[in-house]
């Protein structure tokens, strides 16, 4: 009589637990479904658009770049390069013998004076802007060539990369119908109904095939968040 007593109570308990492991893998796999679903209609698009911004705002820099180097080539370059020949020919007219051959008393004069330091200091200026072609130019221009560098280098990764494409989605197919094969087969559980092929398929693939996915998916995604 006590295992009588025991046994159909051991069995409510095993019958309760099963039940409960199926709702909860029923939940599981239809949140598994949904975050699938999302991530096509949701995930990818949006990391898409992203990845279209990136390649705009590199193919922006570039032509940003593109206007500072001609701002310096047909403008800073130019305008250096006449008063370096300005300077020169300053410096050769204060070189000479006779500041003013028509009269040389001007020289010596607080009007000559006011000219020979007004001509100085406009030396000393044209002198610093040549110093600017020399240095800080040259380094402007370094800078753009490494930002080029660096901006071709971005659009050479992201500029083919199409993750709309369906063959990219096809990778996702198996993430909605493994989980709702198992899903099915909860739900047949729930009717004691067994098919015997369908079973075998359950134990031998699909569940395998699905644990290899979600180790996959968490190995990603992992991978993702340290990147």
């Amino acid at each position: 009589n006590k295992q009588a007593d025991v046994h159909p109570k051991s069995r409510s308990r095993c019958c309760n637990r099963s039940v409960l492991v199926r709702i909860v893998f029923l939940l599981c796999g239809a949140l598994y479904i949904l975050f699938a679903i999302l991530l096509v209609t949701r995930g990818v698009t949006d990391l898409q658009n992203t990845i279209n911004t990136v390649n705009d705002s590199s193919n922006d820099i570039d032509a940003i770049s593109a206007e500072a180097r001609d701002i310096i080539r047909t403008g800073l370059r130019d305008s250096i390069e006449l008063a370096s020949s300005v300077r020169t020919q300053l410096v050769q007219e204060l070189d000479a013998p006779v500041f003013c051959p028509a009269d040389p008393s001007v020289q010596n004069s607080d009007i000559g004076r006011q000219v020979l330091d007004t001509a100085q200091q406009a030396i000393a200026l044209l002198s610093d802007l040549d110093d600017f072609y020399d240095t800080p130019l040259a380094e402007a221009e370094s800078a753009l060539d490494k930002v080029e560098k660096g901006s071709a280098q971005v659009q050479d990764a992201v500029g083919g990369v199409d993750l709309t494409d369906w063959r990219i989605l096809l990778v996702l197919v198996p993430y909605v119908v493994v989980p709702a094969l198992l899903v099915a087969g909860v739900i047949i559980s729930f009717f004691d109904v067994s098919f015997s092929i369908y079973v075998c398929v359950t134990n031998w693939f699909l569940l395998p095939l699905f644990i290899i996915m979600t180790m996959v998916a968490v190995g990603v995604a992992s991978g993702m968040m340290i990147v």
